[in-house]
């Protein structure tokens, strides 16, 4: 009862209404803020995964900072650079990738991979894909620009590409992980290739993405190594009660994936990537130095 006294008394005062929905306002830019600028990305996931309402609050806070983008109105004139992508997915289609969304509100993880036919146009040619909803966290598909993954024909590749994943780029700090792909080529290091690309879908401009190759056998050819190598990655977000954590990813082989396998075996192969969990976890300092060379590059 003295809720529904304070909240009448509320609307029947005009200042404390305006002050109270300042309040509010502010609250939901600020802390929105204070999470995206002043914590880790690992930190972040965490408090996405684990505060569904702070997730449905994200769409409203981009569209509240979307009002400096005034500054950038002079841009508007120039002319976009950029490669120009056309995606088609028909209705049906795009409710099915809907409805593979988490529909709890607790559920902020996606673990359905549903993909669906559809068209991707560039250049005036036309290819037949596959495509879904990429991300874990929902910050990828909880608003109307989403992140997505496409998979070409591995008979009618795009500039021989297999997969591309089209990022939502505030994700991935704009420029922040382009500029370590470009630091990585400096360095004589291999990097999925990456770049910047504007997306339209069924007609509607979804703006800029960033776009990067997913790993598979055909990044291994473009690398100049054997395309039958057996190739490693981390599989879903590893946590332990709820938090997500990097540093176990090392103890054992439960949250790794092979992307490509060794071709002269008809099962997935994790001897070698067995033996350094081995050095790294249980060998002595001399069998370590002994044989991590024979695994690993120098």
């Amino acid at each position: 009862m003295k809720l529904f006294k304070f909240a009448y008394k509320i609307i029947r005062n005009r200042k404390l209404l305006l002050t109270t929905l300042a309040v509010v306002l502010a609250a939901m830019i600020i802390i929105p803020i204070l999470i995206l600028t002043l914590s880790t990305a690992t930190t972040r996931a965490n408090i996405l995964r684990n505060n569904p309402l702070v997730v449905k609050m994200l769409p409203l806070y981009w569209q509240v900072r979307k009002v400096s983008d005034i500054f950038y109105l002079p841009y508007y004139f120039k002319k976009n650079k950029l490669p120009s992508y056309e995606l088609t997915i028909a209705d049906k289609d795009l409710k099915k990738l809907n409805d593979s969304l988490p529909k709890e509100f607790m559920n902020v993880v996606l673990t359905g991979r549903v993909f669906v036919p559809a068209a991707f146009k560039y250049d005036n040619k036309t290819y037949q894909v596959t495509v879904r909803y990429r991300g874990d966290n929902a910050v990828h598909w909880n608003a109307p620009k989403k992140s997505y993954l496409i998979e070409f024909n591995k008979d009618d590749l795009f500039n021989g590409y297999r997969q591309l994943s089209f990022i939502i780029p505030n994700d991935r700090y704009f420029a922040v992980e382009q500029l370590n792909n470009y630091r990585a080529e400096k360095l004589g290091l291999l990097y999925p290739p990456s770049f910047f690309a504007n997306l339209k879908i069924n007609g509607d401009n979804h703006g800029l993405y960033f776009v990067i190759e997913n790993w598979n056998q055909e990044m291994l050819v473009k690398w100049q190594v054997p395309d039958g190598s057996n190739f490693y990655g981390n599989d879903l977000p590893t946590q332990v009660d709820g938090i997500e954590r990097s540093d176990i990813l090392w103890d054992n082989l439960d949250h790794w994936r092979e992307y490509v396998g060794d071709s002269r075996y008809n099962y997935k192969h994790y001897s070698e990537l067995f033996k350094l969990l081995y050095l790294l976890n249980d060998a002595s300092d001399e069998e370590f130095y002994q044989n991590i060379w024979n695994i690993i590059d120098k």
